[in-house]
């Protein structure tokens, strides 16, 4: 490419007592790994965040059992491990490039078993780099499958006003935050997450807690309602006539009556789908650049590897391998 020829005769040219002119090309697979490994740096922060935030009690207005929303935490952990290890490796390789394209190689041979180990390496890392992109890129494609097609499978449905009166007075007794003791004998709460299990609330009696109509207020926070409905859950007597304010039996309803039937989804969703989105085009644009510099770029003899020696796992991986 022009511009990649331009910018190696200005790094000559200005470099030229320097040790850049005698190994010219490797400080492009330097800057470019530098680059790499400093947008890795950026994502993760985002990923983090998102992370954290779907973890809040701010935004848990989806419905989703507890098994699908912990397979979506787990994505979150084997997407950070990636970032992790890619940005070390990205990192350590590109010091590896930035050192040796500082010397010439008989500077090496003088420094005996460090010039082996460098070279090795220099050679082999870059093919263990391929391997991992290519893992990523596959579990991107699966995700971005997943997202759009099984949205479920990443806690698209939404809890209606309705709905989020139960999550949020199960959320109230999680917290211990409710108008009296519900002690662990009567609710038993162990994650935030059994709230926006459809299941569990219906099964723990807090569907019973929801609005009757859109105006009025249903909370545990209210007292006389938090020990009617302690009572409730003990003897399974209490009468709901009292408290007008919340629907009390809710037998007949369906969980429809309790989800969002517009076509918003909930923000655990639509956090995740930033996130993949945002994967999906960093990769694209990185992995371009590679190819980019790849093809424009002479291979350094000192790396290249013999062809008729190399296994399925070494041609598998050739397309990402920096040296073939």
């Amino acid at each position: 490419m022009l511009y990649l020829e331009k910018l190696n005769s200005f790094i000559e040219n200005k470099y030229a007592l320097s040790n850049w002119k005698k190994k010219k090309f490797l400080w492009r697979y330097s800057l470019y790994f530098s680059f790499f490994y400093i947008l890795l740096l950026c994502g993760m922060s985002y990923t983090l965040i998102v992370r954290l935030l779907i973890s809040s009690e701010s935004f848990s207005n989806h419905s989703c059992s507890i098994s699908t929303i912990l397979l979506v935490k787990r994505m979150y952990m084997v997407l950070l491990t990636f970032i992790i290890l890619m940005g070390f490796l990205n990192f350590f390789f590109s010091r590896l490039t930035y050192l040796y394209s500082n010397f010439t190689n008989s500077e090496f041979f003088n420094l005996g078993i460090y010039y082996k180990v460098v070279g090795f390496l220099i050679k082999y890392i870059s093919w263990i780099l391929s391997l991992i992109y290519i893992s990523w890129i596959s579990f991107l494609i699966i995700n971005i499958i997943t997202v759009f097609f099984n949205p479920q499978l990443w806690c698209s449905l939404k809890y209606n006003t309705y709905g989020m009166d139960a999550v949020n007075n199960c959320l109230l007794a999680k917290n211990k935050d409710t108008g009296c003791e519900i002690t662990k004998d009567v609710i038993n709460l162990k994650t935030k997450d059994s709230c926006n299990d459809f299941i569990f609330l219906k099964a723990r009696s807090f569907l019973f807690l929801v609005r009757s109509s859109p105006n009025v207020v249903c909370s545990l926070k209210d007292k006389k309602l938090c020990d009617s409905f302690v009572d409730f859950i003990k003897n399974k007597q209490t009468s709901w006539t009292s408290f007008p304010n919340c629907v009390g039996n809710v037998d007949d309803f369906t969980e429809q009556h309790f989800l969002d039937t517009s076509d918003m989804k909930s923000d655990v969703y639509l956090f995740s789908v930033s996130v993949v989105f945002f994967w999906f085009v960093t990769t694209v644009i990185l992995f371009t650049l590679f190819v980019v510099i790849k093809v424009n770029t002479p291979i350094d003899s000192s790396f290249i590897l013999n062809e008729e020696r190399l296994n399925f796992f070494f041609k598998f991986t050739r397309i990402l391998d920096v040296w073939r």
